[in-house]
């Protein structure tokens, strides 16, 4: 059975994700690195089938941005080495794909958002919805969320409906079974709502 995780955005790439008028993309890619601003799916045991739910909180509230399935997790060498369009005759050296991927995101800066810290791994997701901003957690869901690891299960402390400290959703966690039930339904529901008023 696949799990699934919530990854924590900042304010700072939500921002730069707003700069770039990209609400409505639709999540293909994700990045990962050394660094807890974009720590590395992998070392959180991220697998491919996994379904990823990128979230962002704003005092404290816990917003659901979108959810990628996860089809596979390539070093940042391989994933240039497959995007030929991306090089422009910077040749392989040590640190070229660093190097490469920069300079593309320079030449794209909408693509900003998507690797605002250093970078070593990318998530090739496949089923992604499109971001959107404003799916609230409501404060009963909230209450009962969990996450689980090989240490047991854990809840983030929630006080009158709202996350007491940003910081206990801050990386990559993977949720309950139930609370990834209650997440997807949510998220599923709320993009279903859109559809329906555009249509």
């Amino acid at each position: 059975m696949p799990d699934s995780y919530t990854e924590l955005w900042s304010s700072h790439r939500i921002a730069l994700l707003k700069k770039a008028r990209q609400e409505g993309a639709r999540l293909e890619v994700l990045f990962g690195g050394p660094h807890s601003s974009m720590p590395s799916h992998k070392r959180y045991g991220v697998k491919a089938g996994d379904y990823i739910y990128p979230v962002q909180v704003d005092k404290g509230v816990l917003y659901i941005l979108g959810r990628m399935r996860v089809k596979e997790i390539l070093t940042l060498e391989e994933y240039v080495d497959r995007h030929p369009e991306m090089h422009e005759g910077v040749k392989k050296h040590p640190g070229y794909a660093d190097l490469i991927l920069s300079r593309y995101i320079e030449r794209n800066p909408e693509k900003s958002y998507l690797a605002p810290s250093c970078t070593d791994e990318a998530v090739i997701g496949e089923d992604g919805t499109p971001i959107k901003l404003g799916i609230a957690v409501p404060g009963d869901v909230l209450e009962r969320l969990e996450y689980r690891s090989q240490r047991g299960v854990r809840k983030p402390k929630v006080k009158d409906g709202k996350l007491q400290n940003w910081m206990s959703v801050w990386g990559i966690y993977r949720l309950t079974q139930a609370s990834a039930g209650e997440v997807d339904a949510l998220q599923t529901s709320q993009l279903d709502g859109a559809t329906s008023a555009t249509a």
